[in-house]
């Protein structure tokens, strides 16, 4: 199984959509000063505690800082059954 990279363009049509459970692996304390509406602080240093508390019957949005802690988590994920998606640039992408 692989995973889907996005866009920031394709972000905003899905960022809203209730089958989307965003993940957020950037640490609490970025996560306290910015993040996605409706977003999860899961921090990837942590990943073996929560992997497998996902939601297995919705779609995983992973964001991160530049989209490579993204990319790691993602290969990770999707070999666990999940439908993950990715944000590319990360969070960054948004300034941009």
């Amino acid at each position: 199984m692989r995973f889907t990279a996005i866009s920031v363009a394709e972000l905003w049509k899905l960022k809203d959509d209730p089958q989307i459970y965003i993940v957020d692996l950037r640490s609490r304390e970025d996560f306290q000063v910015f993040h996605l509406r409706n977003a999860h602080c899961y921090p990837y240093d942590e990943i073996e505690h929560w992997e497998h508390k996902l939601p297995k019957n919705r779609k995983i949005l992973l964001c991160c800082e530049y989209g490579n802690t993204s990319m790691y988590a993602a290969k990770r994920l999707t070999r666990q059954g999940y439908q993950i998606y990715t944000l590319i640039g990360g969070l960054n992408a948004l300034n941009g």
